[in-house]
């Protein structure tokens, strides 16, 4: 299928190309450290990034006789004299600078010779830009496939997203050969989907080869240039079934909107869900680093929908968006729950558990169904608008979500 009637959605201009290219020769100007030299990273070294690119890579390659040495700490002292820069906490702390209107990451790494030699996952970045960018034909293949991700929210390997990351989205498209190949293939996917580019393994055997925390992911992606590492391993069930779900909606109707990210609309979401009952609650990220205030959002999501779950309310649908403004809406259907709900007790063959069960209930009758006990409790709230209106007032929100307002439709 010819797809380069989308390519105009997602290949930057060149007026954008010398942009950052301006930028990025400014940086390197000032990066003058013996022993050391930079090199340029990411999406835009691998000519894979997209239109209305802001985020930059640069590492500063360090020699092997600073393989003792806290480069962090090197590269920090120097940075300092040059830049206001603000330090990002990991597992080797980098750092992010802004430049016209991008924000630059500039991340110690050391000169390796081979994967293994690797003392962070960092150090492997220069190999696996050499290995996406010995496959030149794909690149506008590539942005498709990130676009299509980005436009169905898969996009990206942070915890709070746990999707398809730009590198594991440039395996495939070069493993399959095509963005559409990828797509056709990947709407096939089973429920377990172990794909190794360069054969590393014979079949399953990499289910007993890679260490078990690194499979559990539903799809087994081998990086290409460390065979030890599954680069998947972060994404999630409802990703992986997501992308699956729109790779077969794009194969019955290929359009553009697979291409553009839509920001949230009110009035788009009142139209869809008209006969049901809307719960939107809008609020701010309480933290500035967005990894962090992403995952506090998370969890905030999950903890109003598994309390509406578990009290009994019936979603239909449900999600949230983050974009300066945080979005959740709960699709609830419209009936009121029965006055009264059941709270189930031990089985009456334990008769010491039955006797607490009693005692803590012993303002209440104690019914018995199928040899289970269980009690009538009259609910303090039939309507999903109040019960989530109450649950914003918990302790638990507070340090996760800033000034919550909630609306019904």
């Amino acid at each position: 299928m010819d797809l380069t009637k989308f390519y105009s959605l997602v290949v930057p201009t060149k007026k954008e190309e010398e942009k950052i290219k301006r930028v990025i020769e400014t940086i390197k100007r000032n990066i003058k450290i013996k022993g050391a030299k930079i090199f340029v990273g990411g999406s835009f070294a691998k000519g894979t990034w997209l239109k209305g690119l802001r985020d930059l890579d640069i590492y500063v390659i360090f020699n092997k006789k600073f393989r003792k040495q806290n480069i962090s700490e090197i590269l920090r002292n120097y940075l300092e004299k040059k830049f206001k820069v603000k330090v990002i906490k990991g597992s080797r702390d980098y750092f992010q600078i802004k430049k016209d209107g991008f924000v630059i990451e500039i991340i110690p790494i050391l000169k390796i010779d081979s994967p293994e030699e690797a003392q962070n996952i960092t150090d492997i970045s220069p190999f696996h830009v050499r290995f996406v960018n010995s496959y030149p034909n794909l690149k506008n293949d590539i942005r498709l496939a990130k676009a299509f991700c980005k436009s169905i929210g898969v996009y990206g390997a942070e915890s709070y997203i746990r999707g398809f990351s730009g590198y594991v989205l440039e395996v495939l498209t070069i493993y399959y050969g095509a963005f559409y190949d990828l797509i056709v293939n990947a709407s096939k996917w089973k429920k377990k989907t172990i794909i190794d580019p360069m054969g590393y393994y014979r079949g399953k055997e990499v289910l007993k080869e890679m260490n078990i925390a690194k499979i559990q992911s539903p799809l087994i992606l081998v990086d290409p240039v460390q065979k030890t590492r599954n680069a998947a391993a972060g994404l999630s069930e409802e990703c992986y079934k997501k992308f699956i779900e729109k790779a077969r909606e794009f194969i019955k109707k290929p359009s553009e909107e697979f291409f553009i990210v839509k920001k949230f609309d009110i009035e788009e979401l009142k139209k869809k869900w008209q006969r049901k009952n809307i719960i939107l609650i809008i609020g701010k990220a309480k933290r500035k680093r967005k990894d962090i205030a992403g995952a506090k959002l998370l969890k905030f999501f999950e903890f109003i929908k598994k309390s509406l779950e578990g009290e009994g309310f019936k979603l239909t649908d449900c999600g949230w968006s983050w974009d300066g403004k945080a979005y959740f809406w709960f699709v609830v259907e419209k009936k009121l729950l029965p006055m009264y709900k059941i709270h189930w007790g031990p089985p009456i063959k334990y008769k010491e558990r039955l006797k607490n069960f009693r005692k803590k209930w012993k303002k209440k009758r104690i019914y018995v169904k199928n040899g289970i006990s269980y009690v009538k409790v009259k609910r303090e709230f039939r309507d999903a608008y109040s019960f989530v209106k109450s649950l914003i007032k918990k302790d638990y929100s507070k340090d996760k979500i800033n000034k919550p307002k909630i609306y019904k439709f």
